[in-house]
């Protein structure tokens, strides 16, 4: 009889460990697609050009997970781009040689920034530079870029 409440207890230890597993599972998963719905807020925000809100949601998901690679980057964007307060350009100009391989618009963001601040002769080279990748670009953006 003491064999079969020693056994039983076992089970009841597994089992607890069992429903204690599944569900760090279920909330490590619903926290991943918050994560994600928040980066994809934030994304939205960015392209749409209100780059105050995307800033803030960028800001959250900073502060959550490092997930997202490309979050501190286009926060500097976004400050750059929201705020004429923010004029130092040395952190998003630190991403340069990163980002040049990995985002094909750094030139674009950089000419757009270099606009807000007056800075013409600048902003027309970047935007050039931006043009002269053949990286598969939308007719708007390449007509954009090259009005200025």
């Amino acid at each position: 009889m003491a064999k079969l409440v020693c056994n039983f207890k076992l089970s009841m230890n597994q089992y607890r460990s069992f429903i204690f597993l599944i569900l760090i599972l279920v909330c490590g998963d619903t926290f991943s697609q918050n994560l994600y719905k928040l980066y994809e807020a934030a994304e939205e925000a960015f392209y749409d050009n209100r780059f105050s809100e995307a800033l803030l949601t960028y800001a959250s998901v900073a502060e959550t997970s490092s997930t997202y690679e490309d979050v501190l980057y286009k926060i500097e964007i976004c400050k750059l781009l929201s705020d004429r307060q923010y004029t130092d350009m040395s952190i998003f100009n630190s991403y340069e040689e990163e980002m040049q391989a990995k985002d094909k618009f750094y030139h674009y963001w950089k000419g757009r920034v270099q606009l807000e601040r007056y800075q013409f002769e600048e902003a027309i080279q970047s935007l050039q530079a931006f043009l002269s990748f053949s990286a598969g670009k939308s007719e708007s953006i390449i007509d954009e870029s090259s009005t200025w």
